[in-house]
């Protein structure tokens, strides 16, 4: 059976992130994002580590699922008097404009046969996902490693609650784990590798979001330029890194030293919404924390199916630049500027583009899951992106003086991967609106939910000739359907700023619209 799991999500308790990120309110976007495997984030946090063991328990071996009373009902058409609809006030307070059809009640306190009942997603169908939970938190570290200051973030992963409470007992003397959900620490990552690991052996320990510039692994501020430089001694039990959203597979390949490193990709959402903007496809006989754990030290590609990805162009990271100064530049005009910003004559940011560069030991890599992709040429003179990756930095790793480059049959180290865009933002550009929050958005957003199941079945799976059929707007079926063949314009994101992805030509859809009236 197929999962799609995203393992880097917050709490309501880390800073800048949604009040909504509460267990039920996660669950209710998992079901409703298509996401069957959810990382519960921040257990380090003492309030949400209560809120863990209260109201979640066991399910499969190493992973929970919330206890029926809290489980939320998604489309509550009964009576209110009934459903007690609203009982609770963090969740009656988290609806946001979804539409009343789709409004949230509490099963707690209803008789059994009445659970299940009016799901928008109904239990014992095909669309129902019971949503399971893994034990995980998200570090920041920041120390001086090599006569320079290191911040970095690190995610941990748990096999039970009783582990858990071992890690943040350690950490609370280390540190204050109370202030923030993703607390920071002046601890070595080497150091934090080896108390994680000393309380279980099955605990994993990933660098996040591992190529952004000021706290990753990899980045150009204030990272490392191995694995092994960073965790030393413990470099052995670094199985996987997060790509992040601003690089993808492709990039992560051009690097033989990540060869036997699992890539995973992940929403790190900051608010429910954004659950699944990145995932994980795996298939398991049996779902287990084992069989997770393993499937990523192993990089087993008969488990490990696919990534699903941001287009890294989108990303906030990926090209060079200066935000206040307005200046997004690709790597070579970044050379050609010497690494400073023309306006404020101040070094620029580097993105993740350039670093892949500076590290990379191969000029090319085969691209496996995007050979049609199709990114015309867009701001800063990025060329389109083509079958494969070119070096983006030849002044960095001029082609030709690379001795490790693989031949274009060798895709053994390579998990495919799709590249997906957000419902909301195809719906929104369809209608040609400019907020994807708005209610007309929202309501055909959940139009389609209702009709055709999760977010991620209509974006991967569903037949082009079922959303004719159900009367969709003809431009959100092409919408859809242009993203799938990856026909896109793509304006990267640079220093803190996202990207843009464009699904239509400029005046695109208002010219249609002129000719259906004619």
């Amino acid at each position: 059976m197929q999962y799609i799991a995203d393992l880097h999500i917050h709490s309501k308790y880390s800073r800048a992130t949604s009040r909504d990120l509460i267990l039920p309110n996660i669950e209710k976007w998992s079901k409703i994002k298509g996401v069957d495997i959810i990382a519960t984030g921040d257990f380090t946090h003492p309030a949400w580590f209560k809120d863990i063991r209260e109201q979640l328990e066991s399910a499969e071996d190493g992973l929970y699922r919330l206890k029926p009373e809290y489980h939320v009902i998604l489309n509550a058409m009964k009576p209110a008097r009934t459903l007690r609809a609203g009982g609770d006030p963090e969740i009656a307070s988290s609806r946001h404009g979804i539409p009343a059809r789709l409004n949230d009640s509490r099963l707690g306190g209803l008789p059994p046969q009445m659970r299940g009942q009016n799901d928008t997603i109904a239990e014992g169908t095909d669309n129902f996902h019971p949503v399971k939970f893994l034990l995980s938190t998200e570090i920041s570290l920041i120390y001086t490693k090599g006569d320079k200051c290191r911040r970095l973030h690190i995610l941990v992963f748990a096999p039970s609650i009783e582990t858990v409470n071992k890690i943040n007992v350690h950490l609370e003397k280390i540190g204050n784990i109370h202030s923030d959900g993703r607390p920071i620490l002046g601890l070595d990552a080497e150091e934090l590798a080896k108390i994680v690991l000393d309380k279980s052996e099955k605990c994993m320990i990933i660098p996040a979001h591992a190529w952004t510039p000021w706290f990753a692994v990899f980045g150009s501020k204030s990272g490392f330029d191995s694995l092994e430089e960073c965790f030393g001694t413990m470099t052995k039990y670094i199985y996987a890194i997060e790509t992040g959203l601003s690089s993808d597979p492709p990039m992560n390949w051009r690097l033989s030293m990540l060869d036997n490193i699992t890539l995973i990709s992940n929403s790190d959402a900051h608010s429910p919404s954004n659950i699944a903007r990145e995932a994980n496809i795996f298939e398991f006989t049996r779902l287990s924390y084992d069989e997770i754990y393993n499937t990523l030290k192993n990089k087993d590609k008969n488990k490990f199916l696919k990534t699903i990805e941001f287009f890294p162009e989108e990303g906030k990271y990926h090209f060079d630049g200066h935000r206040e100064c307005g200046i997004s530049f690709s790597p070579e005009e970044t050379i050609k500027h010497k690494g400073i910003c023309p306006v404020c004559k101040k070094p620029l940011t580097l993105g993740v583009d350039y670093r892949v560069s500076s590290l990379a030991d191969r000029a090319s890599v085969p691209v496996i899951a995007r050979s049609d992709l199709h990114a015309p040429a867009c701001a800063g003179g990025q060329a389109g992106a083509g079958a494969t990756r070119q070096s983006q930095c030849p002044a960095l790793k001029p082609a030709g003086r690379f001795p490790n480059e693989p031949k274009s049959q060798d895709d053994s180290y390579k998990i495919p991967f799709t590249s997906l865009v957000g419902l909301e933002k195809i719906i929104a550009e369809a209608k040609g609106v400019n907020g994807v929050k708005s209610k007309a958005v929202q309501n055909e957003y959940f139009n389609l939910i209702e009709n055709f199941g999760s977010e991620l079945k209509i974006l991967m799976d569903v037949p082009m000739e079922n959303f004719a059929n159900k009367k969709i707007d003809d431009n959100i079926i092409e919408g859809i359907k242009r993203v799938r063949e990856r026909r896109l314009h793509i304006k990267p994101g640079y220093d803190g700023v996202y990207g843009e992805i464009k699904i239509f030509e400029e005046g695109e859809i208002k010219k249609k619209r002129q000719t259906a009236l004619l």
